[in-house]
């Protein structure tokens, strides 16, 4: 509120009524400076009952001239909670002890109003028993569905506790609903780049199948973030066959220190004839990390980059995860991760592959025109932050 005399202490007389244009109370609040002010008052208890309409209005007041009424305001008294605790379904985490997906590997939660009217939200807790409203999905269409992606980061017993919600917050009672989640995947290949020597760095993932062959010029190696690494001079090490397959959820993880922040770099990547199908990248122009996809292997395939984190720091070592979701539901997710935060995310259509689709998915590390060091890269066919 404000007063057309500076420096004017000003009241608030706020009046409440019911629809039909009865006065039901008011409150005149004391003389204060309106400057960065809130003017407040509390209808009494029980003076509408569950089901009534609030009308409300305020006006100023200076002690000698009084303002005109603010436009009137409504509000509905809802104190009533849904009866009926909602259903909770899922085919990727079946309840009654069946194992489901695996850590990293995401899937969906159906939830239902279980013959509730007026269910707007659900709300939902993983492993805890605390709501919170704020964390919470849509009801959708005429059955007021809800659906929650969900991808788990704890093995073994989880549970899920849901409740409906309506328009004015009011929980139903909650559905208890535990599953069993699978052991991570695997992870395909991992490069520790500690060898130290020689020109192939080893896979030391369970199958080792993958050794990465370092060109004679251009790499060398150096010391890492605690013991070898890689130094990249303009130099692009690669495996000699298929690591993954980027039809399904990939994730590619590396140690990565920049020596010069000036000019772009592309630190690792699915690689095909023409182009990468998922890379990790240093951007310059954006002084930012990109996590990079491509939908074909072509010159003019649809590009989709998910970017964000901390401006990267010459000589500093940095923790990049890059993730691809295709999603239980079709809705395709990138998502990049920065020393375990999550950085940046990105719709996408596709992702080249797989590798019948013209992607040769080998891994590649390379150094655009500048000189970066890795150090242990992994990938796997899941989706995990690998933190």
């Amino acid at each position: 509120m404000r007063d057309a005399d500076a420096g004017q202490n000003l009241r608030a007389r706020f009046q409440w009524w019911t629809t039909n244009s009865v006065l039901k109370g008011e409150y005149l609040t004391s003389l204060q400076n309106p400057v960065n002010t809130v003017f407040q008052a509390q209808v009494p208890a029980g003076m509408y009952a569950d089901g009534g309409d609030i009308s409300w209005r305020v006006r100023a007041e200076d002690g000698t001239d009084v303002g005109p009424f603010s436009t009137w305001c409504e509000y509905h008294v809802d104190a009533t909670h849904p009866e009926h605790s909602p259903t909770v379904a899922s085919t990727q985490f079946p309840t009654g002890g069946q194992l489901g997906n695996g850590v990293g590997r995401t899937g969906t939660f159906t939830f239902g109003p279980n013959g509730e009217v007026g269910v707007v939200r659900y709300a939902y807790a993983v492993n805890s028993t605390t709501m919170d409203v704020n964390r919470s999905v849509p009801a959708t269409g005429l059955g007021m569905f809800g659906a929650l992606a969900y991808t788990p980061t704890t093995h073994r017993d989880n549970f899920l506790m849901v409740w409906t919600l309506d328009a004015a917050n009011n929980p139903s009672p909650p559905t208890q609903y535990f599953f069993v989640v699978d052991e991570p995947t695997p992870v395909s290949g991992q490069w520790l780049l500690n060898d130290g020597s020689g020109s192939t760095a080893a896979d030391s993932s369970a199958g080792g199948g993958h050794p990465l062959s370092l060109p004679a010029s251009g790499t060398s190696w150096a010391a890492g973030r605690e013991a070898g690494g890689v130094a990249f001079a303009g130099g692009v090490a690669t495996t000699g066959g298929s690591v993954v397959d980027s039809a399904k959820p990939v994730t590619v993880s590396a140690w990565v220190s920049l020596s010069n922040v000036s000019v772009s770099s592309a630190v690792v990547g699915l690689g095909g004839s023409r182009t990468t199908a998922l890379s990790l990248q240093y951007a310059a122009g954006s002084h930012s990390w990109v996590l990079r996809s491509t939908s074909a292997d072509t010159d003019t395939a649809t590009v989709t980059s998910a970017t964000g984190g901390p401006a990267p720091v010459a000589g500093v070592w940095t923790h990049l995860v890059g993730l691809y979701d295709p999603g239980a539901d079709g809705a395709a997710q990138l998502r990049l991760y920065v020393n375990g935060v999550l950085a940046g995310s990105a719709a996408v259509s596709a992702v080249c592959g797989p590798p019948a689709a013209g992607c040769g998915w080998a891994v590649t590390c390379r150094r655009a025109r500048m000189c970066c060091c890795c150090r242990e890269v992994w990938m796997m066919c899941g989706c995990g932050t690998g933190c």
